[in-house]
């Protein structure tokens, strides 16, 4: 989970650098911040069973599903 957690934290940093939102060594002191934040959130999350965490959206499934299909396609391959 600590793994996880660093790895969707340093991706979240990494594009704000690549937006210009802040710079790299600020995004390196911000996950320092964050840090302790990061630990209080994963006990509370370690207890959360599949059924907490899971969520359904039937209507966005669909939507992606037909996306080859759209006319303005956010994806061109």
């Amino acid at each position: 989970m600590h793994l996880f957690f660093f790895s969707h934290l340093r991706a979240i940093f990494a594009a704000a650098v690549r937006l210009n939102i802040v710079g790299p060594m600020e995004a390196q002191s911000l996950q320092h911040q964050f840090s302790a934040t990061a630990e209080n959130i994963l006990k509370v999350c370690a207890s959360l069973t599949l059924d907490d965490i899971a969520q359904t959206s039937p209507l966005l499934d669909t939507w992606q599903g037909a996306q080859d299909r759209l006319y303005s396609r956010l994806f061109q391959s």
